[in-house]
């Protein structure tokens, strides 16, 4: 692959970034309208002929790392794995 070309992808790919982002954002004005909405009527559920949308509290349990490695460093020394893992950055 020559470096036009490679050049011309990155054009292509920071304009469709561009998109995304936009799309995005109107996304995300949606949602918040519609959790606004769903706020005053005091619901959780909102049903309609094609949709069904659900805005729920959910409850998870997360290990506080932080905390576990100030109490118990030797402890979180023994489970600690490391992680390899590649990021694509344009800029």
């Amino acid at each position: 692959m020559s470096a036009i070309e490679i050049s011309c992808m990155v054009k292509e790919l920071r304009r469709l970034n561009k998109m995304v982002e936009s799309l995005n954002g109107e996304i995300e004005a949606i949602q918040t309208r519609i959790k606004e909405e769903m706020t005053t009527r005091g619901v959780d559920t909102l049903s309609g002929d094609d949709y069904r949308i659900t805005w729920k509290q959910v409850l998870t349990n997360r290990l506080d790392s932080k905390a576990l490695k100030a109490a118990m460093p030797d402890l979180y020394g023994r489970f600690c794995k490391e992680c390899a893992s590649k990021r694509f950055v344009l800029s």
